[in-house]
Formats: structure tokens, sequence, C-alpha cells
């Protein structure tokens, strides 16, 4: 199982910070690969390939009385989500340099939750890193 999700530093309080370090170590210790995505924003779970839960519940933190999730039995719709969470590389684009990005590496805006991002299969750490929001992930990840 791999579970992808921010890193504890993008927390916002120190309490925060603990028990997503703690539930980290939790899932790590059930088996679980644990990838940290800078910026990560998808609330997502895909199970054995043929069920999908996508919504607005963030899954670790199991908060808020008016986030909902919709579960879908079908390998189908399954593929090209895990395909978008599997590839996508959020970016940290200021205004004023949107072309650049554009350009070099064919990054697109997402207005849904407003990030830029790039497909990682094409676009090398590396070749992203100016705009990689969280750099102390970077050596790690390449």
């Amino acid at each position: 199982m791999t579970v992808r999700t921010r890193p504890p530093e993008e927390q916002s309080s120190d309490a925060a910070v603990e028990r997503v370090r703690g539930l980290d170590q939790e899932l790590r210790a059930a088996g679980c690969q644990v990838e940290l995505r800078e910026r990560m924003h998808e609330k997502v779970l895909v199970l054995d390939a043929t069920v999908l839960w996508h919504g607005s519940l963030n899954l670790l933190a199991n908060l808020g009385p008016t986030d909902l999730m919709m579960r879908l039995t079908d390998p189908a719709a399954c593929k090209p989500v895990g395909r978008v969470i599997e590839h996508a590389r959020n970016l940290n684009v200021p205004y004023a340099e949107t072309d650049e990005p554009k350009r070099l590496l064919g990054a697109r805006w997402d207005s849904g939750c407003r990030p830029w991002y790039v497909d990682a299969n094409r676009v090398s750490r590396d070749e992203a890193s100016r705009w990689l929001p969280n750099r102390r992930d970077r050596d790690d990840d390449s």
C-alpha cells in the first residue's frame, strides 16, 4: 500500500505537525509506503484498482462535518485518477513567471485547487526545481 500525503511541516500548527508525524510512523510500521508530496490537495483512495473514493474528506484527519466522499466501483474510473495521483508534480509559480514554466516544462494550471503542475514522468525534479515549493524534499525524492 502506498500513501501519498503532505509533509508534516505543511500543517498549520505544531500540534498538527506532531499528529501527522505520528500517523506517518504508524503507517510505516504497518508496512505502508509513505510518499510525501508538497502542497498535495487531492483526497483520493484507490483500492485494488477497482474501488475509487474521492471527495473533500481528508482521509488521515477524518474531521469536518460537511466533508463528503463518493465511492465508485469502477476500474475505468480508477485508472485515470491513479495516473494523476502517481504522476502530477505541483509547482509554486509566482504570477510574474507563469509563461516560463508553461514554455519550458509544459506546466498547466489547475483552476480547482489552484496549483501549477507538470507530469513527473516527463519533467524531472531537477528541471522543475526552481518552482518546487518544498525545497528540503527535493534531494530526498530525486
